[in-house]
């Protein structure tokens, strides 16, 4: 079976290898649901304890099919603070970082090790981290398919590089 490397536009440093392709009319495609494997790396950033910059910022709140309003709700911030911190390319301070990791590992099943003002913040990798699909536990795979799953039950759908 012929198989690819899939990674998220922007968040190049984390890569699931081994994702399975099949033929099409139109070349090469994936078969392997795109929503998994957007779960997979958003599971990788929070498990790992990687910084958080707005390019994280936007793909976590896009993954969850949230606009900056709705996003902004859950910290009790507006939609233009959101889009700040979507638009910052450094990380963001300890206490967001904390909060955002927390966040997004409540929204995806998984418990982030980011619990206090000691913690460690990963910057981002400056080699890619590879990750093989078939390596992944079945724990990790079941927390990518029900967050992949509660995101498609509510309608929404994955738009890298829209901002509402």
């Amino acid at each position: 079976m012929k198989t690819t490397e899939f990674s998220v536009p922007n968040i190049d440093y984390i890569v699931i290898s081994g994702v399975p392709v099949r033929q099409s009319k139109f070349g090469d495609i994936l078969d392997y649901p795109p929503q998994k494997l957007e779960c997979l790396v958003a599971t990788a950033i929070i498990e790992n304890n990687y910084a958080i910059t707005g390019v994280e910022i936007k793909f976590f709140r896009s993954l969850l099919g949230l606009s900056l309003a709705d996003f902004g709700k859950f910290f009790e911030l507006s939609d233009v603070a959101i889009l700040k911190w979507e638009r910052k390319r450094t990380p963001l301070d300890l206490i967001k970082q904390i909060v955002l990791h927390n966040f997004m590992g409540e929204k995806l099943g998984i418990k982030p090790r980011v619990y206090s003002l000691q913690a460690e913040i990963r910057q981002t990798p400056s080699r890619r981290k590879v990750i093989h699909l078939k390596s992944l536990s079945s724990k990790t795979k079941s927390v990518a398919r029900k967050a992949a799953d509660s995101r498609n039950h509510h309608g929404t759908a994955t738009q890298y590089g829209s901002s509402s």
